[in-house]
């Protein structure tokens, strides 16, 4: 009869695995998977604190490229954007009179 590579009985001539190793090698993938977990989380965090911080520098350059085109045009008066493309009609600025003046003075 011809052995198979793997009989019933090898398995049982095995010394059975004690409650100590055991909970060594548990311990042992716990601890690894616990540590990958932990490199992992802060991969994420250094890579968020990456991101935020570009978009903080972006949004500096932003404000300063915007102060600077509003500085230049200072002396221009404020057009209402939707009016110059056409949406809504062009309403003049509204300007209190001398008369709506006097009549919201008690």
């Amino acid at each position: 009869m011809p052995s198979e590579p793997y009989a019933a009985n090898d398995l049982a001539d095995d010394p059975p695995v004690t409650g100590l190793a055991r909970s060594r090698s548990e311990t042992i993938q716990r601890l690894q998977v616990g540590l990958s977990g932990l490199a992992g989380m802060i991969l994420l965090v250094s890579l968020a604190n990456i991101i935020l911080d570009q978009a903080r520098e972006a949004d500096q350059g932003a404000v300063v490229d915007g102060q600077a085109s509003a500085g230049e045009d200072a002396g221009a008066p404020a057009t209402d954007p939707l009016a110059e493309a056409g949406v809504v009609p062009d309403m003049p600025a509204a300007s209190p009179s001398a008369d709506d003046a006097q009549a919201t003075q008690p």
